[in-house]
């Protein structure tokens, strides 16, 4: 009877272990809410979520094992762990920005719960990993139905992002489920080895079709450490070898579905095939692709903030603030870069070269246990669960050194099983000679559990709406920029609105835009400008490597009639961001209004070295001539452009336009010479203008009546009979004028041909000649 009922209480404990599993992973198919991006609302979710454990456990004191404290205290991951958390929250007092570091920190402590309670869940109930795996393949599989179902309606490769708003986001957090549908197969032998099969091979058309080459790497070292230690453990007779088999030929059908997807809708270099997009990897050889190239600019840069700041570093979650001054030559407009690229870089410019060393030396000392326990342990579960862990850990890690897991919920969550497997897992030998603990004892846990995740709920519930803010925002900057004045249809985001909902965590947005400076925008199009520089000069204080508070306050002071401050407010903006094409046409626009050439060219010439376009001269050009620069030099301004763009249509069309101008002056000058009678004059003129334009036929044609006017004959002669044919001047006056000079030279034939022709064309005072010369 006892034992019945103790098996009705493990059935009740293990059904709610499973039922908060699923409570985590339904964090995924959260909608936006409306936010910037997809990890504020996820954030808010795992911490309530935490706390409804937290307080689960706190209640039911008997289901938390007792002698987990005693394995925390014992676990050099717990220890390692917990001190890079330790440093991290210390690098607040260094920060730059405090607001970015201590809402940076409390999703490191949320991730931190997230793994206590994992551990909790996980510990002594190796039985449920296979149903948690099984679980996972669930929501994987249905999260690759769905996103496969989009990709059909459209067949945009870019477009396969899910819902985690990137598509090299969504293959991380796909990969990390990899090893648990390994799992699942390895044990399973029904139909649900069957639903993981057919889960494994959608799961890695997706991954291929993302061209995430980071998440290729991984996929290939988690099935490289599976298949090696799987082998190492078990003797391969022909139920593993179809085990091994289930899993292997899934990945090699989904590669050549991939490529058979790629040939048919395939229109970029990133999705030609998966083969090609393998070839690509190879960072430090391959000096045509820009974004391994911008990868390794940002190492470079975080080495040198690490060389700066090495023992404090900048502060936990500055990055996206201290880097901007060092990317300012790289990315282009305001965009930034945001992470690093490669987390343990990116944690040690934060925290200190000691922390990143700490975070290091918490996956080697994960892989030193897993490693041990494959080749030491005796039991097979707790080898298979080491497994497990390494594969997780192959995924993550190498995400972690391509790109920046550390803040993307969905990947966080598998990096906690990994944390908490390695804990747990085959640690009761370690502790059972120690006494039991008292039940009142193991509180500690859910109340520290609960009590950090209600004040991590303060600053994930501000970034929440802090992205809500922002995404309103961006939306309502967009239909400025279509306009340059605000929508007639449609709800206003206000500035009263923005200043009312302004966050305290963060001061700074997603993009590290100050939160100010939104309502600065905002007053400005209301045109409430003395109150908009206010907050325009409280975003510089925040951030001032951007160069957006600059760029308006230059607007502000150009609509106020203040050229000199706007002039020199439009070159500080410029010279921030030399990459930002607004700033480059303000910058020109202004300096037109001061007549400063050589500042014109200084700004096209630093623009044009990070983005040479044809476009760059079709604009610094006509900037230029409003200021009244030579049209000579202005030819030879665009001359420039077209070595280096020979075939560009624009700047083809923009020198024509120039030549043109030009002509058209010498032709002016040239008229009012011959007004004046001053016909040497005139030719002079209209030479030049017969130079800009040689085909010209009525420049030609007086040219010609400019020597018939100086008894020039023959001269006027050879130009004339060049265009004696020209359909373009049918009215029979240069036939007239011909005529008349082969007349002067006595060539009565051919004068008296010329004139019959002019007669037949009706030009006044060709008849007469006739009868005078020809009869």
């Amino acid at each position: 009877m006892e034992t019945r009922l103790q098996n009705r209480e493990k059935d009740s404990s293990n059904l709610i272990v499973l039922l908060f599993i699923v409570a985590y992973l339904l964090m995924e198919f959260l909608p936006s809410f409306k936010t910037i991006e997809r990890y504020s609302p996820q954030y808010v979710y795992l911490v309530l979520v935490n706390i409804v454990i937290g307080i689960y456990w706190y209640c039911n004191p008997k289901i938390v094992p007792q002698r987990l404290i005693l394995i925390y205290r014992g676990s050099s991951v717990l220890k390692t762990y917990v001190t890079f958390l330790f440093l991290c929250g210390v690098s607040i007092i260094s920060a730059i920005n405090a607001s970015l570091a201590v809402v940076a920190f409390s999703k490191l402590l949320i991730i931190f719960c997230v793994f206590l309670n994992l551990a909790i869940l996980l510990y002594n109930r190796f039985e449920l990993l296979f149903k948690i795996a099984f679980i996972v393949g669930i929501s994987i599989l249905i999260q690759s139905i769905l996103i496969l179902y989009d990709f059909s309606k459209t067949l945009d490769l870019s477009g396969i992002k899910g819902n985690s708003g990137n598509i090299n986001i969504l293959a991380a957090s796909l990969n990390i489920k990899i090893p648990f549908l390994i799992l699942g197969i390895i044990h399973f032998s029904n139909w649900k080895r069957a639903i993981l099969i057919l889960t494994l091979f959608l799961s890695v058309i997706i991954i291929f079709l993302t061209g995430s080459r980071a998440t290729f790497l991984g996929l290939g070292l988690q099935l490289i450490v599976f298949l090696v230690f799987y082998c190492k453990i078990n003797t391969i007779k022909k139920v593993e070898f179809i085990k091994m088999a289930c899993i292997i030929f899934p990945v090699i059908i989904s590669f050549f579905i991939s490529n058979l997807i790629f040939a048919k809708v395939g229109d970029s270099e990133r999705y030609q095939s998966v083969g090609s997009r393998i070839g690509q990897i190879e960072l430090t050889n391959n000096p045509t692709d820009s974004s391994a190239k911008l990868r390794l600019d940002f190492w470079k840069n975080a080495s040198e903030i690490i060389a700066e700041n090495p023992l404090m570093g900048v502060g936990i979650g500055n990055w996206k603030i201290k880097s901007l001054s060092y990317e300012n030559t790289l990315i282009d407009d305001s965009n930034i870069s945001s992470n690093a690229h490669n987390d343990f870089l990116e944690i040690t410019a934060e925290t200190g070269i000691v922390n990143g060393l700490v975070y290091l030396s918490l996956f080697v000392i994960i892989v030193w246990i897993s490693v041990n326990k494959i080749l030491q342990s005796k039991e097979k579960e707790v080898q298979l669960t080491a497994i497990f862990s390494l594969m997780l850990l192959s995924g993550y890690g190498l995400d972690a050194l391509l790109n920046f897991p550390l803040y993307i919920p969905a990947v966080q969550l598998g990096f906690c099983f990994l944390l908490a497997l390695t804990l747990v897992n085959g640690r009761e030998e370690a502790v059972v000679s120690e006494p039991e603990r008292s039940v009142s004892g193991i509180k500690i846990v859910p109340v520290a559990i609960t009590i950090i995740s209600l004040v991590c709920l303060y600053f994930a519930f501000s970034q929440f709406k802090a992205a809500q803010l922002e995404y309103k925002f961006k939306v309502y900057q967009a239909a400025y920029r279509v306009n340059d004045m605000l929508p007639e249809t449609g709800r206003l985001l206000e500035s009263n609105e923005i200043i009312a909902n302004l966050p305290t965590y963060p001061s700074l947005s997603f993009y590290s835009e100050p939160f100010v400076e939104y309502a600065g925008v905002s007053l400005f199009y209301e045109k409430k400008y003395k109150e908009a520089l206010h907050y325009f000069e409280l975003a510089q204080k925040l951030n001032p490597y951007l160069g957006n508070s600059d760029w308006y306050i230059q607007k502000i002071a150009f609509n106020n009639g203040d050229i000199d401050k706007a002039y020199k407010y439009a070159k500080i903006a410029f010279y921030k961001r030399p990459r930002n094409k607004d700033f480059y046409l303000s910058a020109l626009f202004v300096a037109n209004e001061k007549k400063d050439t050589l500042e014109m060219l200084k700004i096209h010439n630093q623009f044009s070295k990070y983005r040479k376009m044809p476009e760059n001269w079709v604009s610094t050009s006509k900037a230029l001539q409003l200021s009244g620069f030579s049209h000579q030099k202005l030819l030879f301004f665009l001359d420039e452009g077209l070595a280096a763009f020979p075939k560009d249509s624009l700047l083809l069309e923009r020198k024509s336009d120039v030549i043109h101008v030009l002509r058209d002056n010498y032709l002016l000058k040239a008229q009012e010479y011959g007004k004046e009678q001053k016909f040497d004059m005139a030719i002079t003129y209209y030479q030049k203008a017969l130079n800009e334009d040689p085909k010209n036929e009525l420049v030609i044609q007086n040219i010609g009546i400019c020597y018939f006017k100086l008894d020039q004959y023959k001269k006027a002669i050879d130009y004339l009979s060049k265009i004696s044919n020209a359909a373009s001047l049918n009215d029979g006056k240069t036939e007239y004028v011909l005529g008349t000079c082969y007349i002067a030279i006595q060539d009565k034939t051919k004068g008296c041909k010329y004139l019959g022709i002019s007669k037949n064309k009706n030009f006044p005072g060709a008849e007469q000649l006739l009868e005078r010369f020809c009869k």
